[in-house]
């Protein structure tokens, strides 16, 4: 810190640096002359207009710096001469002082002909036993004014040099008065301005006192020390004998102030811990009364929840207790409330604890000013401290009960939550097992159809169905996939992946399309894990809920002592729930490969509905490839070769029904190529499904408990779904579609076929394999003519007769 006046007063307490050091190595005359020429300098200086004194290091003080406000020459940064308002240099007293002059330093790059950066001269103003500091700081002060200079002692040339060559400019100041005299009588200037450095002084004492009650930052014992040290130092001209009384009481008051205060430090400390934990305990407090809010507030909103008459029925209390996401919500803020609210608890243990670990407060005694700061601080941090104590153990009395009870609460919701989870697991696993047996049996692992005209079905997947001018079939692949395959070809038309597909049906009479909607049922096999992980875990909830808990107040405290009362009623009609979802979940085991041979059967029957017409349709297309190859080869008999060239010459009689002839037996390949692939694509279906066993199913009717009785439908089909009826349809496709569809092991040993003559005769080529070995034929035959000679030019020209 500084003292600093407007008008020039005293140096305050605390040097440049921030930084204050003891004195040491002095003699005890040389200590008597430092406080003398400190005083000296005080007096002398005192709010003076050129000139003032900052002490640095020393009590007294060794180490000044010097500001001067005047006008002086200086170097500039670039180099360039330039005029100063102010410069400032150092003082250093040598060990050896005052038989050693003071060493002065420049501080600024004063450009002066008897000063140098190490030092200024002035050997011819210092006298150790009659010259006084005053009297080089004039000195000095007249030298950077240029009203002085010694152009026998020159440190710096140049600026002799500017001296000789500017006359008219030296003294460059010459209004600096640097005498005691300055502004007045010294005397008259402290009367003049002293009392507003009182003010600034008293006010410095008082922020640091303030400092010293401060939680955090507190000034340092040797801090304080300085500070203080330097405050008397600042003092010092104010108690002379001839300063009037109304300026010498106050200083003398102040300066008593300042010499206490280091040894009050320990006193300071316990009243900055009372003023600490009556703050801290007063924060506590206020955060306890925020907890209680919010924990009321959060109770009151769960009390609120539900309005009405709590039933007597336990499975109608189960569905009056707010949805499980929605007590979530206030579980997860109650829970919250209560952690902050006991963390406030604790916090308000570790203040009601430091407020009743302070020391009692009994101060010795201080002199003056200080001791009546130290008696109001005394009073202010006691009264503070019990205030704190009584609010604090004031906000505790409200706050713990109402924790308690949002303990109480907290369970109780957490039982309500857990009561509305069981019941909406009862509720999904009711409304799961309603819709199976809504479905009934010809419903599971089928489809159903919706349009504007209603709602139709069950339909059974792979089944052939006609709709408008379209033959489809349904198909379920996996889970939720579906797909729409045209009956005919086999082909997928549309797919999706959640179960449900709109396709727009064309009415063959007018043309018009009716968005149509395919919708799954559901697969046995899932619908039966869910059906028995519904069970088991509803099974586990309620085993969970045997254990009490201390019903709150409120709605909820009811619903929970209705739902503890009737407990063995509810287990007792799980149970009996329990038995129905286990007998369907037995039932969609049971049902589910039952329900696979039946696709698998309308499979094969839509197979063997299409393969005699892919049959057909090849001899049809054979017929026409060998009427078209016969006819060109007929031409090609009929028609010459150049002699030169090789190449056909087509008569003109020819010339248009070559080229459809060969257009005709171009299409009848292609067409016969198509219908093979087509074939084999058919074989691929029924091999994908024939050679898994899942998807083939059994053909053995499932004893259904819930889902019985079977359709008639079903015992209608039961010629069809056996093993071995399986198998000869197998049979009787693989002839038609060309590929073998059933296993190996299914085929067994074939016996030759015995042919004319009781020879053995090797089994008839199939489809692919007849269809493979005629190709050659029709593609090349012994006509006189190769296939690669089809694109070759007539040898005509066009409307020449031959």
């Amino acid at each position: 810190m500084k003292i600093r006046d407007d008008h020039g007063g005293p140096a305050g307490p605390a040097d440049a640096g921030g930084h204050l050091h003891g004195v040491g190595g002095w003699a005890g005359d040389q200590l008597v002359r430092l406080e003398n020429e400190w005083r000296r300098l005080q007096r002398t200086f005192a709010y003076h207009p050129h000139v003032r004194i900052i002490p640095l290091h020393g009590d007294p003080p060794d180490q000044y710096q010097v500001e001067y406000r005047l006008r002086t020459l200086i170097m500039g940064e670039g180099g360039a001469l330039e005029y100063a308002g102010s410069c400032a240099v150092h003082i250093w007293l040598p060990p050896g002082f005052p038989h050693e002059p003071p060493l002065v330093r420049p501080i600024s790059a004063i450009f002066h002909p008897n000063v140098a950066a190490e030092g200024i001269k002035i050997d011819h103003v210092w006298r150790s036993a009659v010259s006084t500091l005053a009297e080089v700081i004039s000195t000095v002060g007249a030298m950077l004014a240029y009203q002085e200079y010694d152009p026998n002692a020159v440190f710096n040339a140049t600026a002799m040099e500017w001296v000789a060559a500017n006359p008219e400019h030296v003294p460059v100041d010459p209004a600096a008065n640097l005498t005691s005299e300055a502004g007045g009588d010294p005397l008259a200037r402290i009367c003049r301005f002293g009392p507003r450095t009182m003010e600034q002084i008293r006010a410095q004492l008082k922020q640091m006192c303030d400092s010293l009650l401060a939680a955090e930052g507190a000034p340092s014992a040797h801090d304080t020390k300085m500070f203080c040290s330097r405050t008397r130092q600042a003092l010092g001209v104010f108690i002379e004998d001839d300063v009037p009384e109304e300026l010498r009481g106050p200083a003398s008051e102040l300066d008593e102030w300042a010499r206490e205060m280091p040894g009050s430090m320990g006193l300071w400390e316990v009243l900055r811990r009372y003023r600490t934990a009556a703050a801290g305990a007063f924060n506590v407090g206020q955060q306890l009364k925020d907890s209680e809010r919010a924990l009321a507030h959060e109770i009151g909103a769960i009390d609120a929840l539900v309005g009405e008459q709590i039933s007597q029925a336990p499975g109608k209390v189960m569905r009056m207790i707010p949805p499980a996401g929605k007590l979530q919500m206030h579980f997860g803020n109650l829970a919250n409330l209560i952690g902050r609210a006991e963390q406030v608890v604790n916090d308000a243990r570790t203040a009601a604890g430091k407020l009743a670990a302070l020391p009692l407060l009994a101060p010795k005694k201080f002199p003056g000013t200080l001791q009546k700061r130290i008696e109001s601080e005394v009073s202010r941090v006691s009264a503070h401290a019990t205030e704190s104590s009584e609010k604090l153990n004031n906000a505790y009395s409200f706050h713990d009960p109402l924790l308690g009870r949002g303990r109480v609460h907290a369970a109780g919701l957490k039982r309500a939550m857990d009561w509305r989870e069981y019941a909406d697991m009862v509720d999904r696993a009711e409304e799961l097992a309603a819709k199976i047996v809504g479905w009934g049996a010809a419903g599971m692992q089928a489809y159903y159809i919706e349009n504007a005209s209603g709602t139709f079905g069950p339909f059974e997947l792979e089944q052939k169905l006609t709709m408008g001018s379209s033959e489809l079939a349904v198909r379920n692949p996996a889970s939720t996939i579906i797909e729409i395959i045209d009956a005919n070809t086999g082909s997928v038309i549309k797919r999706a992946e959640n179960g449900s597909i709109i396709k727009n049906i064309t009415d063959p009479q007018t043309g018009e399309k009716y968005p149509t909607t395919f919708r799954l049922t559901g697969n046995c096999d899932e619908l039966a894990v869910q059906m028995d992980y519904l069970a088991r875990e509803s099974t586990l909830m309620l085993k969970d809920l045997v254990a009490k808990v201390r019903p709150p107040e409120g709605w909820l405290g009811q619903a929970l002592d209705v739902l503890a009362t009737n407990l063995g009623k509810v287990q007792h009609e799980h149970e009996e729930k329990r038995k129905r979802w286990n007998l369907l979940r037995d039932d969609l085991a049971s049902l589910r490969p039952f329900k696979e041979r039946i696709a698998t059967v309308r499979l094969l029957q839509r197979v063997a509905e299409l393969a005699p017409i892919i049959v057909a349709r090849i001899e049809d297309a054979k017929k026409a490839l060998m009427a078209a190859t016969d006819r060109v080869g007929a031409i090609v008999a009929s028609c010459n070769s150049d002699p030169d060239s090789g190449r056909l010459l087509i008569p003109s009689r020819f010339a248009r029904e070559y080229p459809d002839q060969l257009h005709k037996r171009d299409e009848a390949k292609a067409l016969i190529e198509q219908l093979q692939r087509h074939a084999k694509g058919v074989a691929a279906d029924v091999r994908r499904r024939v050679d898994n066993p899942e998807l083939k199913g059994f053909g053995d009717r499932p004893a259904l408990a819930i889902l019985g009785p079977i359709p008639q439908a079903w015992v209608e089909l039961e010629a069809e779904v056996g093993d071995k009826a399986i198998d000869a349809k197998l049979a009787e496709l693989e002839g038609p579609l060309g590929a073998e569809l059933r296993k190996p092991q299914e085929l067994g040993a074939q016996e030759p076929v015995a042919g004319r003559g009781g020879r053995a005769q090797a089994p008839e080529p199939r489809l692919g394999e007849e269809l493979e070995r005629e190709r050659g034929d029709f593609v090349e035959e012994d006509l006189g003519v190769r296939a690669e000679d089809d694109m070759v030019d007539f040898g005509f020209e066009p409307g020449k007769q031959e």
